[in-house]
């Protein structure tokens, strides 16, 4: 027990590294949450720093989830460890330990990491689906929302374990949470569109 939840705070801390805020703060001096939309997800992040710093910043979030999946696999043995751990990865990264909680991503960098690592056929699915989304429509939140719901169906489809599915269903849940105002914004037609001005 004390290895399980060992493992669940190491992934809620990895989560809570702020890459993109980290990645700006060196690239340029920014204060990410202070610039474009204020958001610390890998979207935001390419909008200020640009595609390739922004991307990378990205990614580091994706590694992250998938790092603190792989330990909780390594450390506990137990089957709920690594889709829990999942879990509190993607709450550090929408409510980082290192801004008190009142910033982060969206969680959909670390629903990437931690279920391409064990699941990558639903994950690469979900993913192609929401980035074709994207390229007609050219709204990624549009593309995020889509995936985070594709996925725990995909999970169902494929016959997955349950701790996985319900993991992939609650991190949805919080997706859809963080990305409220965006979910307005498409519903009356001012949500900025990739290439768009503010």
């Amino acid at each position: 027990m004390l290895l399980f939840c060992l493992s669940l705070i190491l992934a809620y801390l990895l989560g809570s590294i702020p890459f993109t805020y980290l990645a700006a703060k060196i690239i340029g001096g920014i204060d990410l949450s202070r610039r474009g939309s204020g958001n610390l997800g890998g979207t935001n992040a390419v909008r200020v720093l640009g595609l390739i710093p922004g991307l990378m910043a990205g990614l580091a979030d994706v590694g992250k989830a998938g790092l603190a999946v792989f330990l909780a696999q390594r450390i506990t043995g137990d089957a709920w460890a690594p889709p829990l751990a999942a879990a509190a990865a993607s709450l550090g990264h929408s409510y980082s330990f290192f801004f008190l909680g009142r910033k982060g991503g969206k969680g959909i960098s670390p629903l990437i990491g931690a279920f391409a690592l064990v699941e990558p056929l639903a994950t690469a699915l979900g993913l192609l689906t929401g980035l074709l989304l994207v390229a007609f429509t050219r709204y990624v939140s549009l593309g995020a929302l889509v995936f985070a719901a594709l996925l725990p169906l995909l999970l169902i489809l494929f016959g997955r374990p349950l701790p996985w599915i319900l993991a992939a269903s609650g991190l949805a849940i919080l997706a859809y949470w963080r990305h409220r105002e965006n979910i307005a914004r498409l519903r009356n037609g001012t949500e900025r569109r990739i290439g768009e001005r503010a």
